[in-house]
């Protein structure tokens, strides 16, 4: 190593390896502590990771009473699983307390330790650096990236008002929701933003005065509200009903509008991509997952595969095969099943990691990548703080 010249130690093979792996060779040198922890270098090694289908881990909630957050590596399953690094006065809630993620960095909502008192903590699992945030009892949540300042800001969206908070600067800044986008009823559906492009806020609601899907963007950067994404052209349009059928014209209708507000099911990223689950309804109990090729192109919608059930959540391709798809599959109101689905052969098996627990259940697992990434204005957890 001592041989090879600084330049393609920096470009060709620091950045190409997991951040836990860079943490331990922080300590090889002096030279490598600055090197790694240099924001030339994180902002490198960032940039990598984010384009590279290599360094994906997967992140399972089990819950407190069962071990909390367990990270697996994809790429290498021989390899046992590691505790993620929350501060220890944090109580994460058990279902869905992660709320939005970007570079590296996790929202997780939770309790300080021994109240009710609700936080959100941004963290960066790895490094150990992290924030709290006092949430404003909003609905809906989103967090990115804008490179135009620097800055990580956190997002909180109501059918009022909109709060976005600048981590760089500590600081709220409250807007009012504009009229086209006040969102009716939704406090009542996705809870969390999907991030495309680091600054790009995403949710999907179902519209009742036009009577159709909405993928509603917030951008970041101009800090207002974006042209809605465009949906494909899938084939639950239908009311699923027979020409001849002796309903109504009234029933009929009803018929078609309900079958309609339930024929666009999640709204995902997949594979770095925008994606959604439809119903397929040329064939019973399938669901199409579909992903937008080039983001904001209505042409570039593509259908992947489908999947049996509306409660699978496909999080990402084996890394040996693209019939192979990792899927957490719902079981009941609180805990779901991590699965691999061969999309040709329509066979499911049980996910096997090694880990001496077993993972027989989880609250929810997340596909994420992990950087060197520093929390503006964070502290950093002391390893012996281990939630």
């Amino acid at each position: 190593m001592a041989n090879l010249p600084l330049d393609l130690i920096l470009e060709e093979i620091l950045p190409k390896l997991p951040a836990k792996s860079l943490l331990r060779f922080k300590c090889v040198s002096k030279i490598f502590k600055t090197l790694i922890s240099s924001s030339n270098f994180i902002n490198h090694h960032l940039r990598h990771s984010l384009s590279s289908v290599k360094n994906r881990l997967l992140i399972v909630n089990r819950g407190v009473e069962h071990g909390g957050f367990l990270s697996f590596d994809l790429d290498s399953p021989q390899i046992p699983p590691s505790p993620l690094l929350l501060p220890n006065d944090f109580i994460p809630f058990p279902r869905k307390c992660i709320v939005a993620s970007c570079d590296g960095l996790l929202i997780i909502k939770g309790t300080k330790y021994g109240t009710n008192l609700a936080r959100l903590v941004v963290v960066n699992p790895f490094t150990g650096f992290y924030r709290i945030i006092l949430p404003n009892s909003y609905f809906n949540y989103g967090f990115g990236y804008d490179p135009h300042t620097d800055d990580y800001k956190f997002l909180e969206i109501d059918t009022v008002h909109i709060r976005i908070y600048s981590l760089m600067n500590n600081s709220s800044n409250f807007i009012a929701n504009s009229s086209d986008n006040v969102i009716e009823n939704f406090t009542g559906h996705r809870k969390f933003a999907i991030v495309v492009n680091r600054h790009l806020c995403h949710w999907l609601y179902w519209c009742h005065l036009q009577e159709k899907h909405r993928i509603v963007c917030f951008d970041l950067c101009t800090e207002n509200w974006a042209k809605d994404v465009p949906l494909p052209n899938y084939n639950g349009n239908g009311s699923g009903l027979e020409p001849g059928s002796s309903l109504h014209f009234a029933d009929r209708l009803f018929e078609t509008c309900r079958n309609k507000k339930f024929d666009v099911i999640n709204l995902t990223v997949f594979e770095g991509c925008l994606s959604v689950l439809t119903r397929n309804m040329s064939c019973d109990g399938n669901f199409d997952v579909w992903i937008m090729k080039d983001y904001g192109v209505a042409e570039s919608w593509v259908k992947l595969f489908s999947v049996p059930d509306e409660l699978s959540v496909p999080l990402c391709y084996s890394t040996r095969s693209t019939s192979k798809v990792l899927v957490w599959k719902m079981k009941d109101r609180n805990k779901g099943q991590l699965i691999w689905y061969n999309v040709r052969d329509r066979k499911s098996k049980k996910v096997e990691i090694r880990d001496v627990h077993g993972i027989r259940s989880s609250y929810n697992a997340y596909v994420f990548k992990g950087s060197l990434v520093t929390v503006p204005g964070g502290q950093q957890i002391r390893r012996n703080e281990l939630h």
